[in-house]
């Protein structure tokens, strides 16, 4: 097996530890981790999960509060040879060609491992430290054991047990009540929604997540009414996407966001500068991008820092379409969409009742492309925690073919361009 450790990729230890970017919008949900006989999780706690809708344009990459130097050997820590080593239940392997990937499920991390180190964990989880010892046989490959080991404990991604059967893995099955989880609305200057009447059908089927995308000049006022329409719906989360105006101080989006909680988030794009408002302090709702958002085609970018590190957005990555599954969309003309870049359409607002579109097969087809069935993605050590993009692919006649957003190659490790 010395394959398994190629100088190139394959000794080295991890390189880094990064925190999943905020969602540019988020989904209601609440993920319960306990400490049990079932889970090997590190406590009892509840953490709430994100569901991201639309991205156009990226946050700027977070360096994670709780990195570690992951460098450093001299952190003390105790091998039994004759333990066996247990990651915790939310810390799950994914193995790429050229590297994997550790993602930290409960505290929102992912980091680089080696094949080879994805290799014990998975192939050889069952053995003690010292039999994993034996099957490299001797010489230089016991230091690089020895390190990975000590890696993983010193970060608290695992730890040594003498009864590995007591701690089985997470089960990452998706199921949901909801027939809808998340939408998308746009307006410009020509929309006339029916706004009471699309809110009411979204809450009937269950939806709890909502973006608004405004392509033209927005009021505050019109902004305001429309939200204040959301009260009695089961919306709990709104992501508010607007263009600049000089009418749109900060001390009004922050009026704004304090009067309706439901809303997560404020994007105002076309702006002079890019820049957050934070209220209250290191609690940021409100962001100023200079990127423009004028047309439904202003999504679907897959990039490092818009990852989703969560159980949820995991569990749903085993079996669908991370974003496409359970959403629906309405143009800025009232056309139904499952994305308001498709081009297939399944009537008007007005005279299509929103259950009728979900409720076929068509609709509902894209919600089972999952990342192990698109080409090249299928390969990518980041596959459960990046989203998807149905709309715009790099082989517009093959369905399952690699996302034209997407500018990273898992073949060479590398993104085409350079800020990811």
């Amino acid at each position: 097996m010395r394959d398994h450790f190629d100088k190139t990729f394959a000794s080295s230890l991890p390189l880094h530890v990064i925190q999943s970017a905020p969602m540019s919008t988020a989904s209601p949900g609440v993920i319960r981790l306990l400490e049990s006989r079932t889970h090997n999780t590190r406590n009892w706690q509840c953490k709430v999960f994100y569901k991201p809708i639309s991205r156009f344009v990226p946050h700027p990459r977070r360096e994670s509060a709780l990195r570690r130097d992951l460098q450093n050997e001299s952190v003390p820590v105790s091998l039994s040879a004759n333990g066996v080593f247990r990651l915790f239940a939310n810390c799950v392997p994914v193995k790429g060609i050229r590297r994997s990937t550790l993602c930290d499920l409960q505290n929102g991390l992912w980091c680089f491992i080696p094949n080879a180190l994805h290799f014990i964990l998975t192939e050889l989880k069952d053995l003690t430290i010292k039999e994993i010892q034996a099957h490299f046989g001797s010489g230089d490959h016991l230091p690089i054991i020895d390190g990975y080991f000590r890696f993983l404990i010193g970060n608290e991604f695992g730890f040594i047990c003498d009864e590995p059967e007591r701690f089985p893995c997470i089960d990452f099955s998706f199921v949901r009540p909801e027939q809808i989880t998340n939408a998308i609305i746009d307006v410009d200057k020509n929309s006339d929604h029916p706004w009471d009447d699309i809110l009411s059908q979204l809450s009937d089927l269950g939806c709890r997540a909502l973006q608004l995308r405004f392509f033209s000049e927005t009021s505050a006022e019109q902004l305001d009414r429309i939200l204040h329409m959301t009260h009695p719906y089961t919306l709990c989360h709104i992501d508010v996407v607007v263009p600049y105006l000089p009418g749109f101080s900060d001390q009004t989006l922050l009026q704004i966001v304090d009067r309706y909680p439901a809303v997560s988030k404020i994007n105002v794009h076309s702006a002079p500068a890019t820049r957050d408002i934070e209220s209250p302090p290191n609690v940021k709702r409100v962001f100023f991008t200079h990127e423009r958002c004028e047309s439904s085609s202003h999504c679907g970018l897959v990039h490092a820092a818009n990852f989703v590190v969560n159980m949820e957005h995991f569990s749903e990555a085993q079996d669908h379409n991370t974003c496409l599954n359970r959403k629906i969309s309405i143009d800025a003309h009232g056309t139904i969409r499952n994305c308001p870049a498709f081009s297939i359409s399944y009537g008007n607002v007005r005279s299509v009742r929103l259950a009728e579109a979900v409720g076929l097969k068509t609709f509902q087809d894209p919600w089972k492309i999952r990342k192990d069935d698109i080409k090249i993605c299928r390969s990518c050590e980041f596959r459960y925690i990046c989203t998807d993009c149905r709309a715009f692919l790099s082989d517009s006649s093959d369905v399952l073919s690699k996302p034209a957003t997407c500018s990273y190659d898992p073949s060479s490790a590398a993104w085409s361009d350079d800020d990811a």
